[in-house]
């Protein structure tokens, strides 16, 4: 086992984390216990700062898509711990196809969203809808239509573009309020 298995589980600093991560970058790809967790799973499943979460992803992006022996994706247990929609979207930049990846059961990471009480999981919901309905809308132009396509890949900028897409209607959101608060008094 390595410090940063702990760090990631017990919710170290990201300083620290990133000094471990330094010291022995190896260890992002090595799984413990037998749910063969990585660092980037326990920092899911437990909460981790959201930039603890994303030193991981530098560090081995390849993690966002390496299951455990359940079949859970770090975004599954993101999703399902309540994860800020920071680090949703930093694992579905990483790996876009989390968001159709089943676990052992079949569930895919929307059944644990819908099953959250977490005050996110309506906007991860939202989200995950919002990139099937793009890859639909992607996969239905004039030039192929009628023909058999294989099924497509969710690309990381189209990910990357939707993502940023919903920042700015966020931001807008906010700004809007704002201005009405502002109005109001």
């Amino acid at each position: 086992r390595y410090a940063l298995h702990y760090a990631c589980k017990y919710k170290a600093p990201a300083a620290l984390v990133e000094e471990l991560l330094q010291a022995h970058v190896e260890a992002t790809t090595v799984g413990i216990d037998e749910y063969q967790l990585l660092p980037l799973h326990l920092a899911c499943a437990h909460g981790a700062a959201d930039d603890v979460v994303k030193l991981l992803l530098e560090f081995n992006k390849e993690a966002a898509s390496i299951p455990d022996s359940l079949g859970l994706l770090p975004l599954h247990l993101a999703i399902t711990e309540g994860a800020s929609m920071q680090v949703v979207e930093c694992l579905l930049e990483a790996y876009p196809n989390a968001r159709k990846a089943k676990d052992s059961k079949g569930f895919c990471p929307h059944v644990y969203a819908e099953s959250s009480h977490h005050p996110s999981s309506s906007q991860v919901m939202e989200l995950l809808n919002d990139m099937t309905l793009q890859e639909e809308q992607d996969g239905s132009d004039e030039s192929n239509r009628g023909k058999r396509r294989p099924p497509m890949k969710h690309s990381r900028d189209a990910t990357s573009a939707l993502l940023q897409t919903k920042r700015q209607r966020s931001d807008r959101s906010l700004q809007a309020a704002k201005l009405t608060s502002i109005a109001v008094e």
